[in-house]
């Protein structure tokens, strides 16, 4: 993982295998390593306890962060699947120092925001094994695109040269029928975060915050775990699945869950 550039690894639809970008496979082990031990999360991302079919936007602070690097993780999983039906989360990461957050965290559609919404074409329910036509290229060059936009306007308003500078490119240039089938778009959700003090509090704190989205910015569904790190690389784990740990541990963690929706005819 190239700090500062957004990494993905996962499975999608359209693709029959694990994909794997700007990601090592030491760094797979760890992130495998990281979803073994949280499995609440786990559990509500995989879709047997998901209330919305969304992506969710994260931030891992250091001490919870799978690579142990002191750096903040921050970026968009998903539930998802291959053209196989294999069922695997997706992730789109990058890792970023603390200052990051405070910059970008405070926009409700900010770069996390934009990178969901593009991830939400890319698997299910939007993109399907059948028929899939969506490609992991596109993906990557979508996700550097929306990153370094986010970033290139950042530093036209430190220069002065305000917001015509800056257009944020589309990602949601689907058609009415696969627009159709976006779960964002019966929901309403709130304006402001759900924690207090945020983003300071994740700037802060240990732990990690995720959050849905509709397709507007307003939060729909929140989560919050506080747990130790998992960074061993996890020698010996294979790296098309999900092992369980060398010695029968399990972290335990403490989960905060809450719904702040309401669903809508818009």
């Amino acid at each position: 993982m190239t700090p500062g550039l957004p990494a993905l690894w996962g499975r999608l639809p359209a693709c029959g295998e694990q994909i794997r970008h700007r990601t090592t496979v030491t760094q797979v082990l760890q992130w495998q390593h990281w979803l073994e031990r949280h499995p609440d999360l786990l559990a509500r991302l995989s879709g047997e306890r998901a209330s919305h079919a969304l992506p969710w936007s994260f931030v891992l602070a250091p001490a919870c962060s799978p690579f142990g690097d002191g750096r903040h993780v921050v970026g968009v999983m998903a539930s998802s699947c291959d053209r196989a039906g294999r069922r695997h989360p997706c992730i789109v990461c990058c890792t970023v120092p603390r200052r990051w957050l405070g910059r970008r965290l405070s926009e409700p559609r900010g770069v996390l925001f934009r990178m969901a919404r593009l991830l939400a074409m890319h698997v299910p329910p939007r993109a399907r094994q059948t028929g899939a036509d969506t490609s992991v290229v596109p993906l990557h060059a979508q996700l550097d695109e929306i990153w370094n936009a986010d970033h290139s306007f950042a530093w036209r308003l430190l220069s002065g040269c305000g917001r015509k500078a800056a257009v944020l490119p589309a990602t949601e240039d689907a058609l009415p029928a696969e627009r159709g089938a976006d779960p964002a778009l019966v929901l309403t959700g709130v304006p402001v975060a759900p924690w207090a003090e945020w983003p300071q509090c994740a700037a802060r704190g240990d732990g990690g915050w995720f959050w849905q989205q509709d397709d507007r910015g307003g939060y729909v569904d929140c989560l919050r775990i506080a747990g130790a790190p998992a960074c061993e690389a996890g020698a010996g784990f294979d790296v098309d699945e999900l092992k369980s740990d060398a010695d029968g541990r399990q972290l335990t963690v403490d989960f905060e869950q809450g719904q702040i929706h309401e669903h809508t005819g818009r």
